[in-house]
Parts: structure tokens; C-alpha cells; sequence
């Protein structure tokens, strides 16, 4: 009985963050240079996690979107996490994860694949609300993810990388940068 008590608490208190946090977002938006914002995401990531798992950052140009800085480091932050815990859990002996920023008409694309193995039917599931691939996830943290991009303008989705692996793909609209 604690242990649902505490699922309902920490549901109820991420429900409540979600919505301030989508509610203060459009408050502190400026204009970014992506990879600016994702190398400093990764450096926390790594700091976070102890570099078990290698990333690599590939940028053709700079991409600038307006974007809540903190909330969008939260959102790569919060994908990398999911990302090294899908590798370990799986045993992946060397993980990796490859993050890719590139410019596709209006729309800045972010990237994210690792090098794990996922199947299509877990890809499904990734999209519905509250629903966790995690022994213990309340399902949550891809939720505040998909809100945050969307308040932001943008798109999030997933699909099966060519290695086998999960790839998230962020579409965030570009903003032309003024001179």
C-alpha cells in the first residue's frame, strides 16, 4: 500500500510540474543556436551518469530555434537518461548514443539513436501517456517531454534505427537568425 501511495504522490507532484512548467515556458524563451544548448545537455549527462555511455554530436550547420533553454536541456538530458538505462538494461557491452542536429526546410531535427535493440511494438507504446518500458517508470518522463516540445512548437517521435536501436526525432521550427 506505501508503494502505491508513493506511485500516486509522484504521479500527482510530476502532473503538477508538467503543467507549471508548460504554463512558465513561454515566459523565458529565447533564441538559441541548438547545438550550443545540446552540447551543454550532454556535458550534464555525462557528469550525471559518469560517461558509461559514449554520445556523439554530429552538426552540418548551426540551426537556431526559440526555445526555453532550461526546459530544452531537460528534454536531451532526460532522453540520453532514457537512452543509457535502455542500454544497460539490455547488457549493450559498448553503448552509444549518436545525436544529430541538421536543418530540414523550416524545421530544426534533432536526432537522438542508440545503439540498443527495441521492438516495434515497444515503439507503440512509447507514445502513450503514463505508459513505461521500465520496470519502476510511471511513464511520465516522455510525457513532460512530448509537452515541452510541443509548447514549443514542435514534434517528437519514435521509430526503430537502423541498428536495431531506439531513434527520437525532435522538430522544432527554425528561427531565421537576424543579423
Amino acid at each position: 500500500a506505501l508503494a502505491e501511495i508513493r506511485t500516486d504522490a509522484d504521479l500527482a507532484a510530476a502532473m503538477s510540474s508538467e503543467q507549471k512548467l508548460c504554463q512558465r515556458s513561454s515566459e523565458r524563451k529565447s533564441i538559441v543556436e541548438v547545438s550550443e544548448l545540446v552540447n551543454k545537455a550532454v556535458r550534464e549527462f555525462k557528469r550525471q551518469s559518469g560517461e558509461r555511455v559514449e554520445v556523439k554530436l554530429t552538426q552540418a550547420q548551426p540551426v537556431h530555434v526559440i526555445v526555453n533553454p532550461l526546459e530544452f536541456e531537460l528534454v536531451i538530458i532526460n532522453l540520453l537518461r532514457n537512452a543509457a538505462q535502455a542500454l544497460q538494461e539490455l547488457g549493450v557491452s559498448n553503448p552509444k548514443v549518436d545525436l544529430t542536429i541538421r536543418r530540414s526546410d523550416n524545421s530544426a531535427m534533432i536526432t537522438i539513436e542508440d545503439n540498443g535493440h527495441i521492438e516495434k511494438e515497444t515503439i507503440a507504446k512509447l507514445s502513450e501517456p503514463t505508459n513505461s518500458t521500465k520496470a519502476d517508470g510511471l511513464g511520465l518522463g516522455l510525457q513532460i517531454v512530448r509537452s515541452i516540445i510541443e509548447n514549443h512548437g514542435g514534434k517528437i517521435s519514435f521509430s526503430q534505427a537502423t541498428s536495431g536501436g531506439l531513434r527520437v526525432e525532435i522538430r522544432l521550427p527554425v528561427q531565421e537568425e537576424t543579423k
